[in-house]
């Protein structure tokens, strides 16, 4: 438990500065117009998730803003973490959906996002059949990354598939 709560005082550190040194939150607050800020307020949005204080991290996740897609879609995503802890799944799963969609398709982030709403349709939902066609597109498209250990996912959501 000492070692975990090293790591709060870390993340709490990070997060609020010790008085001598700013933390994330306050240089998000004072420099929210320049790329540090914005950085910070993402970085902020992290700390708070680590310390279990979801909505916070959803709201600051939600001010941090990015051309970037790869940044785009993983803000998103951990929006969608953030509801998954707080047990709204079917908000967590549009925010899966809109940081795997059209617009931030990457070949980094896209699969974890359609795996995690392929796990949502098949062990939150009841739905094997939603989540094989899920499973099928990361296993045809990216081979590279979760495409590599799909067919086990593919198996088991075939076999519970009533189609």
């Amino acid at each position: 438990d000492s070692i975990k709560d090293l790591g709060k005082q870390n993340i709490n550190f990070a997060l609020n500065g010790d008085g001598q040194n700013i933390g994330f939150l306050t240089i998000a607050n004072k420099y929210s117009s320049t790329k540090s800020g914005n950085l910070a307020q993402y970085y902020a949005a992290r700390c708070q998730y680590e310390l279990g204080k979801y909505q916070d991290a959803i709201s600051l996740m939600r001010e941090f803003d990015t051309d970037n897609k790869i940044f785009k879609s993983t803000s998103l995503g951990f929006i969608g973490d953030c509801h998954i802890q707080l047990g709204k799944v079917d908000a967590a799963m549009k925010n899966y959906e809109s940081a795997s969609s059209e617009e931030y398709k990457n070949e980094i982030t896209t699969p974890i996002y359609l795996m995690k709403q392929a796990q949502i349709y098949a062990k939150r939902k009841n739905d094997y059949c939603k989540a094989l066609d899920i499973y099928n597109i990361i296993s045809l498209e990216y081979k590279q990354k979760e495409g590599l250990n799909i067919q086990k996912y593919i198996s088991e959501a075939s076999l519970r598939c009533k189609k």
